[in-house]
């Protein structure tokens, strides 16, 4: 068995995750503008209609939520795009770095709470009295 440093990340992930430092249109219009926007059109989706598919890779399975908890998965969603656009498009800029930071900040509470979310409502059962 050979010894990974690294977990093996598709370069798309990776390249996600590189610093805002260079501020290119494509960086900017892709990463910070076309990505984000496509997220917010799924996670609207999901609040209108309520439903959201999600994808388990062990095994490979596709599970659908309702109610709650897809809403909840609609919040992750919706923080993931709040984050990507203000890493990308505020983080860097020259005069509004900070609003970039309050971005990244209001995306990860977005998350925690999105997350909290949805652990209610599958774990609600065990705390009832």
């Amino acid at each position: 068995m050979r010894r990974m440093d690294r977990w093996p990340v598709p370069r798309f992930v990776d390249s996600l995750m590189e610093p805002s430092d260079s501020r290119s249109n494509l960086t900017v219009w892709g990463k910070g503008v076309a990505l984000p926007v496509i997220l917010v059109l799924y996670a609207v989706r999901i609040f209108l209609l309520q439903s959201a598919m999600f994808v388990h890779l062990r095994p490979i399975q596709i599970t659908e939520h309702h109610g709650m908890a897809a809403v909840a998965i609609g919040g992750m969603w919706l923080s993931l795009a709040c984050w990507l656009h203000a890493h990308y498009v505020w983080s860097s800029h020259e005069r509004y770095p900070g609003v970039g930071q309050i971005g990244e900040g209001l995306g990860l509470l977005v998350a925690v709470i999105a997350l909290f979310g949805f652990l209610g409502t599958h774990f609600s059962d065990l705390f009832r009295i």
